[in-house]
């Protein structure tokens, strides 16, 4: 099993610098160490040009700085739970692309859409899909209908 995070690689690395003093050749050490042999290749040629501090590896790169900070967030979370409506739009349904706008307005910063379902993860918020049946049907009605109207309906073609 291969050893992860920083002070793994570092270690394969010394390790294949120390196989290489050895005498093996690219190709052995690759399999040994479970690499492509351009990486032994790779690897070599840094211990070559940088000596021992080419073996250290500078870690994660940090990656872009979030475009809400974390009161952002919770500001933004708190006015989700006010409801759609609070906001100006015609039903209480939070969608996506309302979302967007919403941030849009509140914070002066764009997100794209698809983004948008990571970042309600990230707030605890889950997928939520809209009933396929109506909660205002009255279902006495229909079944008064099938049984009175539809029959009628169905014989006379």
């Amino acid at each position: 099993m291969r050893m992860k995070g920083i002070s793994g690689t570092e270690y394969r690395f010394s390790l294949i610098i120390r196989l290489l003093e050895e005498g093996k050749s690219q190709k052995a050490i690759a399999s040994l160490v479970q690499c492509s042999q351009g990486w032994v290749s790779e690897v070599k040629k840094r211990h070559s040009l940088l000596g021992e501090s080419g073996l250290k590896v500078k870690g994660v790169a940090p990656g872009n700085s979030p475009k809400l900070n974390k009161e952002q967030l919770e500001v933004f979370k708190t006015e989700l739970l006010k409801g759609a409506l609070a906001h100006g739009f015609d039903t209480d349904n939070w969608s996506r692309e309302r979302m967007k706008e919403l941030i849009q307005n509140k914070f002066g910063v764009s997100f794209h859409v698809s983004h948008l379902s990571k970042l309600m993860r990230q707030l605890g918020f889950s997928l939520q899909k809209p009933q396929s049946k109506s909660y205002r049907k009255d279902e006495q009605a229909v079944r008064d209908w099938r049984q009175t109207e539809l029959p009628a309906l169905k014989k006379s073609h």
